[in-house]
């Protein structure tokens, strides 16, 4: 029998473990230049982080590739997730493998 798994999300990181987890990224010596930019970055990851802004970027959710002319769901999606789809397939063609049927169409 599969068990559902019950329970809430992780509890929310303390301040001091978020900075252990966020300073992970910047443990390369040269960087030790740019401490003062890297912790007013800490603090404005920690404020989004506090508020629950994880995609302050957000548009309409929308059928780009297959129109039809059923109504779509409006759903927010981030924006970078968006851009990085469609950078995908403006270069699909560059790495696109037809299939044989595709193929046989052209």
């Amino acid at each position: 029998m599969i068990e559902t798994r019950k329970g809430q999300a992780p509890a929310q990181l303390a301040r001091a473990e978020f900075r252990v987890r966020f300073l992970a990224s910047y443990i390369d010596p040269a960087l030790r230049a740019e401490d003062g930019s890297i912790a007013r970055r800490e603090e404005i990851a920690w404020h989004a982080y506090i508020e629950g802004r994880k995609a302050p970027f957000t548009q309409k959710a929308t059928c780009v590739r297959y129109r039809t002319d059923k109504l779509l769901p409006q759903n927010q999606n981030p924006s970078n997730d968006l851009h990085r789809s469609a950078r995908s397939r403006r270069d699909e063609p560059a790495w696109h493998v037809p299939t044989e049927l595709e193929a046989k169409e052209s």
